[in-house]
């Protein structure tokens, strides 16, 4: 349900990921210019929260990657959570560049 949801509702290009064969997360990476964090808050003021990627990498990696967990809402909300999501990485691709790029 999360993915087709993300397919349906996030526009190409701004969000890519491997369907799993199993286990709870969707890892999906953002465009370069996106940060992770500057999604996280944008979508926690929608109510929606995941965890980026840095706290999984030792060398200040995942900056541009999130983890989504697929089994902790129920399948009739991911429609919501992708439209959510959708609009965070919108809001956070209009950062100034230097806010994008940490400079």
């Amino acid at each position: 349900a999360l993915v087709r949801a993300l397919r349906q509702h996030v526009p190409g290009g701004q969000l890519r990921f491997a369907v799993p064969d199993g286990g709870l997360y969707l890892w999906c990476q953002l465009a370069p210019a996106v940060r992770a964090e500057a999604v996280r808050e944008a979508a926690m003021r929608e109510s929606v929260v995941f965890l980026t990627g840095e706290p999984f990498y030792v060398d200040r990696g995942g900056t541009h990657e999130l983890r989504l967990c697929y089994t902790a809402q129920p399948a009739d909300r991911a429609e919501d959570g992708a439209r959510a999501l959708a609009r965070a990485i919108a809001t956070a691709a209009r950062e100034p560049a230097s806010l994008a790029t940490g400079a």
